[in-house]
């Protein structure tokens, strides 16, 4: 399997939250189009754009990452090429593979209510060299098919969490 970014999957990770941008807008206009209720648009200008805020901060999180990269997926190796970087990673090399995602994901549901619940990204810790990240961007099913890998069975570990950014989790 090949894993790059494409703008099929960074249209899929952003296409809710320009959903609901669209649908804040609305909502916006709608409360303060009478003026008597133009102390409304400050706190729901804060509470509905937040959300796209950190959409954005987690698109430019993954994007830093998943820019200029090739990953291929073979049986029993896992090849990376970045700029004129390659990498080869064994099996036996992995030590965990830390998968980060909503708990919507746990779930198996397809109900979203924040635009940034999309983005997770997969750790696979490497011994003696750093740790390689995969993200939504390059795949938006990579939780799914993550599991089914042959390659990184047995060393999958979970962490829910709502907000999955990359640089904040790493500083665990």
């Amino acid at each position: 399997m090949n894993l790059k970014v494409s703008i099929k999957s960074i249209y899929n990770n952003l296409s809710f939250a320009f959903f609901s941008l669209s649908a804040m807008v609305l909502i916006i206009y709608y409360y303060t189009y009478p003026d008597f209720y133009f102390f409304l648009e400050p706190i729901t200008a804060f509470l509905l754009f937040s959300p796209i805020a950190i959409s954005i901060f987690l698109f430019f999180d993954y994007l830093r990452f998943e820019t200029n990269r090739l990953i291929i997926l073979k049986d029993d190796m896992l090849y990376i090429e970045k700029r004129s970087v390659k990498r080869q990673i064994y099996s036996d090399q992995i030590k965990e593979v830390k998968l980060c995602a909503a708990p919507v994901f746990y779930r198996n549901s397809m109900f979203r209510l924040l635009p940034f619940e999309v983005f997770h990204y997969a750790e696979i810790k490497v011994e003696n060299q750093p740790s390689v990240y995969l993200t939504s961007l390059s795949d938006t099913k990579l939780f799914y098919w993550i599991q089914e890998e042959p390659l990184f069975k047995g060393k999958i570990t979970y962490k829910k969490s709502l907000f999955n950014s990359i640089a904040w989790n790493s500083l665990d």
